[in-house]
């Protein structure tokens, strides 16, 4: 065989995999728009469905299972094909599937504040279950390459861990932390500010307080609280969630698009939420609407981008009790005027 033979078949074969590469690129972009505009979709018609106070507990599961399924179909039908593929190809096939298991750990991410915890539970053993699967694949169609070392050259490698990057970050993914940003711990019978500078459009985290008073000024992205009791709480507008858990005893006084509640007993909410409020595992909690949403400024309203014009401080759904003909006994709301007239009267109270 001559040279220029040679040559040619090595362009031909890398135009091949140019070729394989972009086919593989376009399908997986036209798929990842098809889940964008029906994300959107589901979105508007839930935030109509809120506006009019319809929304159910069961339709944001329901919906999640749904573009879940789709996501988990279509991976495995990229798996599928997978000793089909040309050697040339395998490296542009192994990260655009990667990439798809990716998207589906940020999704199950993504959505655990709405869920209960037995779907949280199931959703992340799928994505360990497909990440399985890829790694099944990846063993079977790109082998790792065996390496000899001679005489004195010969050295002991150091044990590695049995997970690959890839593999660590997808699992990582499905596991939200609950200690992220500004954090703060262990404090009793103290009173703390969390200034706007240190706060605005990043994650807070407030565990582990007994008889404190917290104001979060600013506008966080999200605020995640665990282990409180008897404290008194204001925080928000809060641009997208705020996640609460183990909480006893306690007053809140709320803003955000968001609201997850859990294993929390005698505790009072006053808030402002654009979407609806959701607890599991509570009992004698009570909600009652923010008094006054002038108490924060135009300027931080902006920043938040929240809707101030609408409040679903009255939709609670609650996961343990899914039945649509009485109410929950696990919440009640606070139909009497609040007993302040400002910050610093609620912080008092």
């Amino acid at each position: 065989m001559s040279v220029d033979t040679v040559d040619n078949s090595a362009v031909l074969d890398n135009e091949l995999s140019a070729e394989m590469e972009a086919k593989m690129k376009y399908k997986f972009a036209n798929i990842e728009k098809r889940n964008e505009a029906r994300h959107d979709n589901i979105s508007k018609a839930r935030e109509a469905e809120v506006e009019k106070g319809e929304e159910r507990t069961n339709d944001v599961v329901t919906d999640f299972y749904k573009d879940l399924q789709e996501q988990v179909n279509t991976l495995e039908e990229s798996l599928g094909k997978a000793k089909d593929i040309d050697k040339q190809d395998v490296p542009a096939y192994l990260d655009e599937t990667h990439r798809k298991l990716t998207q589906l750990g940020k999704y199950v991410t993504d959505s655990v504040m709405f869920l209960p915890s037995y779907d949280v539970q199931k959703a992340q053993d799928i994505v360990k279950e497909m990440t399985s699967k890829f790694h099944d694949v990846q063993s079977l169609i790109e082998p790792k390459k065996k390496f000899g070392f001679k005489g004195s050259r010969q050295k002991k490698l150091a044990p590695t861990d049995t997970k690959t990057k890839q593999e660590q970050s997808v699992i990582v993914s499905a596991k939200p932390s609950l200690d992220v940003g500004v954090s703060l711990r262990n404090k009793s019978n103290e009173r703390h500010e969390l200034k706007a500078e240190s706060t605005d459009h990043g994650d807070i985290t407030l565990a582990d307080l007994d008889n404190c008073k917290i104001i979060v000024h600013g506008t966080p992205s999200t605020v995640h609280m665990s282990n409180i009791k008897n404290c008194v709480i204001v925080a928000g507008p809060v641009s997208s969630s705020i996640f609460i858990e183990n909480c006893t005893k306690t007053k809140f006084l709320l803003s955000s698009q968001q609201l997850r509640i859990h294993n929390t007993v005698e505790t009072d909410f006053y808030i402002h939420v654009t979407s609806k409020a959701i607890i599991e595992d509570c009992k004698q909690v009570r909600f009652g609407e923010y008094p006054d949403l002038n108490w924060i400024s135009e300027e931080t309203w902006k920043k938040s981008k929240l809707l101030k014009s609408v409040n679903n401080w009255a939709l609670v759904g609650d996961f343990n009790w899914l039945a649509a003909d009485k109410p929950s006994p696990n919440w009640t709301k606070i139909d009497t005027n609040p007993p302040f007239k400002s910050v610093d009267e609620f912080l008092g109270s």
